[in-house]
């Protein structure tokens, strides 16, 4: 089973759970809380398998990262750690381990300017005090063409909000070519990064025919969520499509 960030999202979040032993785990609380955390990085909900489930738990009970995690299984249905104070954050990790979390923190490193992941990188972050102590160094080896101080960067946090939920927001937008911003009423479907600059991918509320319109998120004047306009989808706009397309 490879090991990525997937992967390492969904182990942190077992053992978070199973951390915490004031509520009784069973299989079907575990899944959906990975699911929910996986949710919470991708934009979308994609049910955790029960088979990957399975199979992330037999890699915590594995030496293969170093874990040798004790998960037992109380009355046939509840999860819990044999030993109530191990949890996988307090432990050394052997190289495909270490080389495994290095890869993933590379990528949730960039990730600080969505602060509804918060608690998750939190969560993963302490993962990168073992690196640092084994390692005695981490250090970044990607880099998201992030720009400091670029204006765009305080809407992506209530951005991305409304495309994982499926919220109509009202932006005050102003075009290169205009000298004053205009009021839009906009469907979000996507945000998206390209050279630098962050892209949102909607469709206005006056189109007279359905299709998508972008907006560069440094020529956004403010945000917020319209409650007047239900939200509605784009017929034929397919986010998956448009991510491997150069559309902006």
């Amino acid at each position: 089973m490879p090991i990525n960030r997937a992967t390492l999202i969904r182990i942190s979040t077992i053992d978070r759970c199973l951390h915490n032993r004031y509520r009784r785990w069973t299989i079907n609380d575990l899944i959906e809380a990975c699911t929910d955390a996986l949710a919470e990085f991708e934009g979308r909900a994609n049910p955790v398998s029960r088979r990957t489930f399975q199979n992330d738990l037999a890699l915590m009970r594995s030496d293969r990262l170093g874990y040798n995690a004790p998960i037992v299984v109380r009355d046939n249905k509840y999860y819990e750690y044999e030993d109530p104070d191990f949890t996988i954050t307090h432990l050394p990790l052997n190289d495909e381990g270490l080389d495994a979390l290095n890869s993933a923190l590379d990528i949730l490193r960039q990730l600080q300017c969505f602060p509804q992941l918060a608690s998750s990188i939190e969560t993963i972050s302490k993962l990168n005090e073992q690196i640092s102590r084994q390692t005695g160094a981490s250090v970044p080896a990607m880099d998201m063409e992030h720009v400091d101080g670029y204006r765009g960067k305080r809407f992506i946090g209530m951005i991305y909000d409304a495309v994982r939920k499926h919220r109509t927001i009202t932006i005050e937008y102003q075009s290169f070519k205009a000298s004053r911003p205009d009021t839009l009423t906009v469907y979000p479907y996507l945000l998206k990064e390209y050279r630098n600059r962050w892209f949102l991918v909607g469709e206005k509320s006056t189109n007279r025919a359905p299709h998508v319109n972008i907006f560069a998120l440094d020529r956004i004047h403010s945000v917020k969520f319209d409650h007047e306009h239900p939200f509605r989808k784009c017929a034929g706009f397919d986010p998956e499509h448009f991510l491997t397309t150069p559309s902006v």
